[in-house]
């Protein structure tokens, strides 16, 4: 396998926004707006408009820290993309490309030094140098690995590969296979906690649990009145599974249901069976939210599409994306908190959680959502194109923005607050991962 790399490219989006010389922001709902004048007129005048329009101000690179690596992978074509900073700027953007492939999830070691790149065509996961980005070893796994995570001690990666219906645990130090799990149903996202790994089976109303040691199953969670497997072999089953090492707590989320375990992963015990429930009577309303007290609550199971369940690092809260909005539960009272209602449906592959609350790409919306745990949808950012996958760092969500033919990719941050900044612009088909050395990997 070999790879074509190119050193030393500075990113032209770094070169404008240190120019400084002409700014453009755009709005789907006010014209397009270009200023050559000085950057606190240009600052004044476009909050004002973004205050009326309902959008976010471009803010100036050099205002935000970044991370030291940020690593993209293109799922269109086989490549890869390093972004070096010095923190404030964009240092270097060096390519990696494969003979042939697409490159679902890529993710780093936890120092740094190495990056994994899941070739789902291939079979295969190539290691790179994290610094040269230069290729190591390819590591041949089962059919279509798509999901990459980490052990927490960061000493075994987990690949899951959802055609064989297979798991292979990698280790670090010696870059190959040291155990294998089969028979698995779509496994869509491995998570460590505990000594243990927790599968998600898109196909399967299962999670399956497997010994850290030995590389065993030991067990299998699953929500309850709802078929082990899912008819004709559909992903109704579970996505991704979400950890809380520091409590204990493991959250997943069957679905097509939308009903959800919480449960102990240390001694395995189920905590808690719910389901969410929306509110039917008064009908939906556009961008309102809807407190547990509420009268008359009612499932229907075509409207959920949940996914990703996230658990908060910061508190008690459990945030679960879904077709129509976001359901937000209190793990330790065991109750609804709030059920917050979008004015539109959407696709909710990912989210994370940030300081405040979640934010949510809205996929096919060409959006993002920022939900307090209050409940309060804080900010709809337009985001000019599809946001793909995200990455947590220094309380900042970075994320891949694909355009509307796909074959760029721009690379922003949002912080919190929802203020969006526009680190670089990719050539490339269908950016999809990204990732930071040492934050959480998600991917969908």
């Amino acid at each position: 396998m070999k790879g074509a790399i190119v050193k030393g490219k500075t990113s032209e989006t770094q070169k404008n926004i240190k120019e400084e010389r002409h700014l453009t922001w755009k709005s789907p709902l006010c014209k397009k707006l270009t200023y050559k004048t000085s950057i606190l007129i240009f600052t004044i005048i476009s909050a004002i408009i973004s205050a009326r329009c309902g959008e976010t101000e471009i803010k100036e690179l050099e205002t935000i820290q970044l991370p030291p690596k940020i690593a993209i992978s293109f799922e269109g074509e086989p490549k890869a993309v390093l972004i070096k900073t010095d923190g404030k700027n964009v240092a270097q953007i060096i390519d990696w490309m494969a003979e042939q492939g697409a490159f679902h999830q890529i993710i780093f070691s936890y120092d740094g030094k190495l990056v994994f790149i899941a070739n789902s065509t291939e079979n295969m996961i190539h290691v790179l140098d994290g610094e040269t980005f230069t290729l190591i070893k390819n590591i041949k796994v089962g059919s279509h690995p798509t999901h990459m995570s980490l052990s927490e001690d960061g000493k075994i990666l987990a690949v899951v590969s959802e055609g064989s219906g297979e798991t292979h645990f990698i280790s670090i130090d010696k870059l190959e296979t040291v155990g294998v799990i089969s028979g698995l149903h779509t496994p869509h996202f491995p998570r460590y906690s505990e000594g243990k790994w927790f599968i998600a089976n898109a196909s399967a109303n299962v999670i399956t649990v497997v010994d850290a040691q030995n590389y065993k199953v030991i067990n299998e969670l699953s929500v309850d009145g709802e078929p082990k497997i899912c008819p004709q072999e559909q992903e109704c089953g579970f996505f991704d599974v979400g950890v809380k090492s520091i409590a204990k707590l493991g959250a997943g989320v069957h679905s097509s249901t939308g009903k959800f375990i919480l449960f102990n992963t240390e001694n395995l015990n189920i905590l808690k069976k719910d389901m969410i429930q929306l509110n039917l009577n008064p009908p939906l309303n556009p961008m309102h939210h809807h407190d547990s007290n509420e009268e008359q609550t009612n499932h229907i199971a075509d409207q959920i599409m949940a996914k990703v369940p996230v658990l908060s690092q910061y508190d008690q809260m459990l945030y679960i994306p879904f077709v129509k909005g976001v359901y937000i539960y209190n793990t330790i009272s065991a109750l609804q908190e709030h059920l917050v209602m979008f004015s539109e449906t959407y696709i909710p592959d990912t989210a994370t959680e940030i300081p405040s609350g979640v934010l949510i790409p809205m996929f096919d919306r060409n959006k993002v959502a920022i939900v307090s745990r209050r409940g309060e949808i804080k900010k709809v950012i337009d985001v000019g194109g599809n946001p793909s996958m995200v990455s947590l760092w220094n309380d900042t969500a970075f994320l891949v923005v694909l355009t509307e033919d796909a074959k760029k990719a721009n690379v922003i941050s949002i912080n919190q607050e929802g203020d969006m900044h526009l680190i670089a612009e990719l050539e490339g088909k269908s950016a999809h991962g990204i990732h930071i050395p040492g934050v959480y990997a998600r991917c969908h």
